[in-house]
Parts: structure tokens; sequence; C-alpha cells
């Protein structure tokens, strides 16, 4: 199915040095992969040792307080992390609708005086499960360089809409899971992209304004957003006619949501190639991906992963890949493989951020992702979205 696009007294705060804060958020970064890696060892290990019967109640007890626990430490560093972005992310059930009167109302008294802002709301329940500043955040970066793109005026329209995507008909042009989801288009009536820049525009510190120091994260920050809302995103552009934007997002379903939280989905024997160079690692999720009912091949880099995949391509029904590895990354291996298998699935397993890691998420072939530690549940619920 092709979706159709309808000099002062006051006091100042001096901050420190671009290449400053960049040294330390890498190095933060850094810290969390190897805590994650190793809380995903921890509690892939406690949950494994949980599922056996012959465990007394009290040990049962002691174990789930240990998940919990490491879940809890897991979090906190999460929280340094933000901290160290100057943002903290709360994703909870929000209309959208609401939230888009809310930041096209004052963008409409804002705008230049021959730019018309229009919005566009189809009927039909617009409920997501989001982190409202980031929603905002993305939609107001779309807005700015619709308004940049239109020195001479225009219209730019805000569409709204849902649709249900069924099993059958999912297009290589649209990789986005069956389900119901929201689709928010931004338009502008601009000079358009030009061919040669379309494949850059979302990588960070990109600009083709003549002052580079103007250049930011731009859509590189709103990329990341999408991903991280479980998302995509689409451009269509054509020079002197305009550009539009598609955002798609899952919307909630409180019934399902709830349904589902403590529901650990089993597989039916598929098999699976898991990539993983660290060996504890490899092996604790070996182990749980085996308990959820999955023949699970596995690779230690992502070279051995090419050579099992072309002894077993017939067999193997996903990929999943740590993305950072040593000569060939994950989303390398990604890229590789779907020159051999266009359709080709492939999760990405990280112990980064998804701000450090966006644009490495970028290949087709990945069709998904998610932070370590994940757990047995997460890990179910995870593969069941693509098989």
């Amino acid at each position: 199915m092709e979706v159709k696009i309808k000099p002062s007294n006051q006091l100042e705060t001096i901050s420190p040095p671009a290449n400053e804060l960049a040294t330390v958020g890498q190095v933060t970064a850094g810290i969390a992969h190897d805590f994650n890696t190793l809380m995903n060892r921890l509690i892939g290990q406690a949950e494994l040792i949980r599922l056996d019967s012959t465990l007394s109640e009290e040990s049962k007890i002691n174990l789930e307080q240990m998940v919990s626990e490491s879940r809890r430490a897991v979090h906190l560093m999460r929280q340094v992390l933000d901290f160290s972005r100057q943002s903290i992310k709360q994703h909870q059930p929000i209309d959208l609708v609401a939230t888009l009167n809310q930041i096209i109302h004052p963008w409409q008294t804002k705008v230049q005086q021959n730019i018309q802002i229009k919005l566009e709301i189809e009927p039909g329940p617009y409920l997501l499960h989001i982190d409202q500043a980031q929603i905002e955040q993305l939609v107001d970066s779309l807005i700015t360089n619709a308004q940049e793109a239109m020195p001479d005026g225009g219209t730019i329209t805000v569409h709204l809409s849902t649709f249900t995507l069924e099993s059958n008909e999912l297009t290589p042009t649209l990789k986005i899971r069956p389900g119901d989801w929201v689709s928010l288009t931004i338009t502008d009536s601009g000079h358009g992209i030009a061919p040669e820049v379309l494949p850059h525009i979302y990588e960070p510190f990109y600009s083709t304004k003549t002052d580079q120091s103007q250049a930011g994260l731009g859509l590189a920050r709103v990329y990341g957003i999408v991903k991280q809302h479980r998302g995509q995103i689409r451009v269509r552009s054509q020079q002197q006619k305009g550009t539009a934007f598609t955002i798609y997002l899952p919307r909630f379903n409180p019934m399902n949501h709830n349904s589902r939280q403590k529901k650990i989905i089993r597989g039916h024997g598929q098999t699976l190639l898991l990539v993983e160079d660290e060996s504890a690692a490899r092996h604790v999720t070996q182990a749980l991906l085996t308990r959820l009912g999955y023949q699970v091949l596995t690779a230690q880099n992502g070279r051995q992963a090419l050579d099992i995949y072309a002894r077993h391509r017939d067999e193997i029904a996903l990929i999943l890949t740590d993305l950072t590895m040593p000569d060939m990354g994950g989303d390398d291996l990604a890229e590789a493989l779907r020159q051999q298998n266009p359709t080709i699935k492939v999760i990405a397993l990280t112990g980064f951020a998804l701000e450090d890691i966006s644009q490495r998420l970028s290949t087709p072939a990945i069709v998904d992702w998610a932070q370590k530690p994940i757990g047995l549940e997460g890990l179910g619920k995870l593969i069941n979205r693509w098989l």
C-alpha cells in the first residue's frame, strides 16, 4: 500500500567551548555503552536463573529484586546521559491534535507576513505515546526549515491523518510494521531540495548555507526523534515546487499496551542469526533467545556473520546484531546483507544512546533497534514485530 501524502548589567551564563562539550559527551557515551553491556549480561543471567522451576520462592523473590535493582541502575545511567544533553525524555499518552494546536498558533503570528500556515486534520483518534517536548522540537524544526525555503513567501501546510497497515500491504518504500499509524506531513511551496543535497540532509552539521557557523544538528535531530519514537520519516521534494516531510508514528492503544506489558511472546522455532563480538553477552542473549523458542546461529563479528548467512540464507528469518564491533559494525553488516537480499530484516542492539548512533541506524536493512539491556520480555516483543 502506498500511503498518500495529502554592554549589559545582566548576568550571563558562559558555556564551555563546543569541543569540550563534545569530548564530555563522547566519554559519557562510551562509559554508558560499557555499563549497559555489563548490565545486559547480569540481567540476562538473572532472568535465565529465574526460569528454573526448582528454585525456592525466596530465591525467586531475591532474583526479582536483583533484576529490578539492575534496571534501576540502568535508568540512573540514562538519566546521566539525558542530563549531559540537557534533555529528559518522558514518553506518555498525548493527543497530537492538542499538541499541534499549541505549536501552530504561535507560529501563525510570528512567521513572515507573506507566509501562510494551514493546519489540516482529518477525523480520527490521534493518541500517541510520545515525549511532547521532543515532538514540539521536531515540528518547530520542520516549520523553521520550510519558512527558510520560502524567502519570497508561500504556504506551509501541516496535515494530520491516520491509517492502518495490514501485513500484506508492506512495501519496500514504507518500512513500518503492520498496525495503526498517524501520518504528519509538513509541506512547503519553496525552492525545494537539490537532488545532490537530498542524500545528505540527515547528516549532523551538514548545511548548504554560506555561513557554516549556522550549521547544526538540524534534520539529524529530527531523524533521531522519529527513530526514538519507533517511527519513520520520508521526504519528497521537487525543485521550485516545494518539499514535503512526512512523519509516521505508531498510534497508541491503551488496551493493547496494558495487556501486553507483562506478556512474554515466544517464537515457533524460527532461525535467528545473532551477531555479538563480546562472548559473555553473546552466550547470554543466545540462551534468552533459545528460551523464547528460537533456533539461534551465532557469529562473533560481521565477517563471520556474512559467511554464516551465505550458508543458511534460506533458514534465517531475522538477524540481531550488535551495532559497534571491530572491523565491521552492525550497520555495515546490514548494508552488506542487503546487497545480497533486499528484503533482509536486521535488528540492531546497542549500549549507546540513540543520539550517539542515530545516523548508523539509517541503512534500510535495519528495521528496528533496541538499547541494551533488553531482557527476556523485551526481546520477545521486539522479535515478534518482525516475524
